[in-house]
């Protein structure tokens, strides 16, 4: 059943709230871009319409997913009065989600927050630098946008990732104000 919520969900470009936790209280609202059998691309939009970035998580980590919620709607109707768009990301096959999000995030030069091997935090934060078809390379920055050296992580170790949201754009501004 689930399944095919996601399905209806991405055909018909509906509003998704999606839970990874018994935790009702927290949850991502957006849009279903792309799905595999492994991981779903989501445009995310807080819940005051702006703007979030995009998710890739595994969809094996949903608890629940809900569709056109009184919440979902309030976000859809500020996001569509604050004229908020998300930039176009290309899936051009479905079970390429990961090298998709991290081809956008080097082209666009976005900040990723990359988790590992269901480690529940992010493990890897920074720039993609380079991507080939078994790792991808990052420049990675703290939290106050300082560098902190270079990593290299295989595709197969991802479970999800974060890409622009609120948290990933405070980085990248700092990081663009270092010494300044």
């Amino acid at each position: 059943m689930l399944d095919e919520l996601i399905e209806k969900a991405k055909k018909k470009r509906k509003l998704v709230s999606i839970y990874r936790s018994e935790d009702t209280e927290r949850f991502i609202t957006g849009y279903i871009l792309a799905c595999s059998d492994e991981f779903l691309l989501l445009s995310e939009i807080d819940c005051y319409g702006n703007y979030d970035g995009f998710m890739v998580l595994k969809r094996d980590a949903l608890y629940r997913c809900e569709i056109e919620s009184t919440h979902a709607k309030r976000a859809q109707k500020l996001y569509s009065l604050r004229g908020q768009q998300h930039p176009t990301i290309k899936v051009q096959d479905e079970e390429e989600i990961i090298p998709s999000i991290f081809r956008f995030a080097q082209e666009t030069q976005k900040v990723v927050s990359i988790e590992l091997r269901e480690s529940d935090n992010y493990d890897v934060t920074g720039i993609v630098t380079a991507l080939d078809d078994n790792a991808v390379f990052i420049h990675q920055l703290t939290d106050d946008g300082s560098p902190d050296g270079d990593s290299v992580v295989l595709l197969e170790d991802v479970t999800e990732v974060c890409c622009d949201s609120q948290d990933e754009q405070a980085v990248k501004i700092l990081s663009e104000h270092q010494n300044k």
